[in-house]
């Protein structure tokens, strides 16, 4: 509880990397992130921020909970991913690249942008104006669903929406 991680740098790592943030912890990468398998687990304000783009080879895995934050000021690239934010828990990343399956889910208490406007909505998923997402398959599970740049489905793929798109 209560620990810090800081680097000034970039980070890569050759395989799978979990980050497990317990209450009022702190990751911060000063550069980019690499890696192959990526799990972030963060509980009571915990915050994992990376200055630069992140990506994962295989897939990333994040879970932003209980009032957590979760910031990639740069493009989340991974073939798969597994994004939760619960119990009042905030991701945000700039951009997404997704060559597999994208999984997003926030309850009514939480919040996922993709974009960097800030200020996206409690209990929704929201892509910023001026934003284009390519998917290749998978799901936004949201009470509201936020679409103020593109969302594009790649052929021959299914993306499903669960939430009230506004």
């Amino acid at each position: 509880t209560g620990s810090k991680l800081s680097v000034t740098g970039s980070v890569t790592d050759g395989s799978l990397v979990e980050f497990y943030l317990p209450g009022n912890s702190t990751v911060a990468i000063g550069g980019t992130y690499s890696g192959s398998q990526e799990i972030i687990y963060e509980t009571n304000n915990s915050v994992f921020t990376v200055d630069g783009s992140f990506s994962a080879s295989s897939y990333a895995d994040v879970y932003a909970l209980s009032g957590s934050t979760f910031i990639i000021n740069g493009t989340l690239t991974t073939p798969n991913a597994y994004i939760n934010a619960s119990g009042g828990g905030e991701v945000q990343f700039a951009g997404l690249v997704d060559n597999g399956s994208v999984n997003l889910t926030a309850d009514g208490t939480s919040s996922i942008e993709i974009g960097s406007a800030g200020g996206a909505a409690v209990g929704g998923v929201t892509i910023d104006s001026g934003v284009t997402t390519t998917v290749s398959g998978g799901t936004i599970n949201a009470p509201k669903i936020i679409d103020n740049g593109t969302l594009i489905v790649a052929a021959k793929s299914t993306f499903t929406l669960n939430g009230s798109l506004n």
